[in-house]
Protein backbone atom coordinates (compact mmCIF):
# COMPACT_ATOMS: atom_id res chain seq x y z
CA UNK A 1 0.00 0.00 0.00
CA UNK A 2 1.11 3.53 -0.60
CA UNK A 3 1.52 5.91 2.33
CA UNK A 4 -1.71 7.66 1.31
CA UNK A 5 -3.59 4.34 1.17
CA UNK A 6 -2.25 3.43 4.63
CA UNK A 7 -3.49 6.74 6.03
CA UNK A 8 -6.92 6.26 4.44
CA UNK A 9 -7.21 2.75 5.85
CA UNK A 10 -6.07 3.90 9.30
CA UNK A 11 -8.57 6.78 9.25
CA UNK A 12 -11.40 4.41 8.33
CA UNK A 13 -10.54 2.01 11.15
CA UNK A 14 -10.19 4.91 13.61
CA UNK A 15 -13.73 6.04 12.77
CA UNK A 16 -14.97 2.51 13.49
CA UNK A 17 -13.03 2.44 16.77
CA UNK A 18 -14.68 5.72 17.80
CA UNK A 19 -18.10 4.15 17.22
CA UNK A 20 -17.14 1.10 19.30
CA UNK A 21 -14.86 2.74 21.87
CA UNK A 22 -16.49 0.95 24.79
CA UNK A 23 -15.60 -2.41 23.17
CA UNK A 24 -12.12 -1.40 21.99
CA UNK A 25 -8.93 -2.56 23.69
CA UNK A 26 -6.42 -0.98 21.31
CA UNK A 27 -5.76 -0.16 17.68
CA UNK A 28 -2.39 -1.42 16.43
CA UNK A 29 -0.86 0.23 13.40
CA UNK A 30 1.95 -1.88 12.01
CA UNK A 31 2.49 -0.66 8.47
CA UNK A 32 5.48 -2.94 7.90
CA UNK A 33 3.68 -5.98 9.31
CA UNK A 34 6.76 -6.93 11.30
CA UNK A 35 5.16 -7.54 14.69
CA UNK A 36 4.23 -11.17 15.38
CA UNK A 37 0.57 -11.84 16.25
CA UNK A 38 1.51 -13.30 19.63
CA UNK A 39 3.49 -10.14 20.42
CA UNK A 40 0.42 -8.06 19.53
CA UNK A 41 -1.63 -10.09 22.01
CA UNK A 42 1.01 -9.72 24.72
CA UNK A 43 1.07 -5.97 24.15
CA UNK A 44 -2.64 -5.15 24.18
CA UNK A 45 -4.02 -7.93 26.37
CA UNK A 46 -1.26 -8.38 28.94
CA UNK A 47 0.67 -5.09 28.85
CA UNK A 48 4.01 -6.66 27.86
CA UNK A 49 6.29 -5.14 25.26
CA UNK A 50 7.10 -7.36 22.29
CA UNK A 51 10.54 -8.95 22.42
CA UNK A 52 11.03 -8.29 18.71
CA UNK A 53 9.76 -5.50 16.46
CA UNK A 54 7.05 -3.24 17.85
CA UNK A 55 4.10 -1.82 15.94
CA UNK A 56 4.61 1.63 14.44
CA UNK A 57 1.91 3.03 16.69
CA UNK A 58 -0.68 1.76 19.14
CA UNK A 59 -3.76 3.64 20.18
CA UNK A 60 -5.08 2.67 23.60
CA UNK A 61 -8.21 3.92 25.25
CA UNK A 62 -6.93 6.74 27.41
CA UNK A 63 -8.73 5.35 30.46
CA UNK A 64 -6.80 2.05 30.07
CA UNK A 65 -3.28 3.54 30.04
CA UNK A 66 -2.84 2.99 33.78
CA UNK A 67 -3.35 -0.75 33.17
CA UNK A 68 -0.28 -1.00 30.90
CA UNK A 69 2.58 0.82 32.70
CA UNK A 70 5.28 -1.48 31.29
CA UNK A 71 4.16 -0.59 27.76
CA UNK A 72 4.62 3.11 28.47
CA UNK A 73 8.27 2.81 29.57
CA UNK A 74 10.34 4.74 27.05
CA UNK A 75 7.29 5.54 24.92
CA UNK A 76 5.97 8.83 23.64
CA UNK A 77 2.29 9.17 24.59
CA UNK A 78 0.00 11.65 22.86
CA UNK A 79 -3.56 12.28 24.00
CA UNK A 80 -5.65 12.36 20.83
CA UNK A 81 -8.51 14.03 22.66
CA UNK A 82 -11.15 11.54 21.51
CA UNK A 83 -10.87 8.92 24.23
CA UNK A 84 -7.71 7.46 22.65
CA UNK A 85 -4.03 8.04 23.27
CA UNK A 86 -1.31 7.21 20.74
CA UNK A 87 1.78 5.37 21.97
CA UNK A 88 5.01 5.27 19.93
CA UNK A 89 8.42 3.94 20.77
CA UNK A 90 11.73 5.41 19.62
Amino acid sequence: MTENECEQATDAVQRLVQQELDRTVALLIDVGGETADEDDDALVLYGRLPTGPRPDRVQFRTDRLSAVPAVLAGAEVTDLGNGLSAVRWQ
